[in-house]
């Protein structure tokens, strides 16, 4: 019995469609890649973030909506439920939840790193998670996580504003809570 076993150990795996073109790599064995993977067989030599021209993305993400005070505003709810228990309300990483996660806590998403991230990158993560980060995927459809993502820029972008760029009456506004007055 150990000597049929060890014979059939040594026969090569049967195909299971014979008829197949030998040249062809099954799908099982074809390497798969993800978004800015690079791919030297490429032009630019990365997977591009978005699907293109003419195609349909695998998730079906739409693609970026205007980012109106309306979608600003939609993002900003879905922030305060799904993001700020642990990025805190101004995306600087002192959320309640936070407290507890005093070994990783969650990133400030004003940090360089996180505002270096491409739109589509940021939708990943929110897709599928980072690190303790979990996935929102599944609780947070394709336009809500770009509003999510337009929020956060516009958070982002509150940061580092210069104040001589706001209009006058804003400008007035923002130095006088600055300077501590109501």
């Amino acid at each position: 019995m150990t000597a049929g076993l060890l014979a059939l150990a040594a026969c090569e795996p049967v195909e299971v469609i014979p008829d197949r073109d030998p040249g062809l790599e099954r799908m099982a064995d074809q390497r798969s890649v993800r978004s800015y993977d690079p791919v030297p067989e490429l032009p630019g030599g990365t997977l591009p973030g978005r699907a293109p021209a003419g195609t349909t993305p695998w998730r079906g993400a739409p693609a970026r909506p205007p980012w109106t005070e309306a979608e600003l505003l939609a993002g900003q709810s879905a922030f305060e439920v799904f993001c700020a228990p642990c990025h805190g309300l101004d995306g600087g990483g002192g959320g309640p939840v936070a407290l507890d996660l005093a070994l990783r806590p969650p990133p400030s998403l004003h940090e360089p790193r996180v505002v270096a991230l491409s739109d589509e990158e940021f939708l990943v993560v929110i897709d599928e998670g980072y690190g303790l980060m979990p996935r929102y995927g599944d609780r947070l459809g394709a336009a809500d996580r770009w509003r999510v993502t337009g929020y956060v820029r516009a958070l982002q972008l509150s940061r580092r504003v210069e104040l001589d760029r706001l209009p006058a009456g804003e400008r007035q506004r923002v130095a006088a809570a600055l300077a501590g007055a109501p």
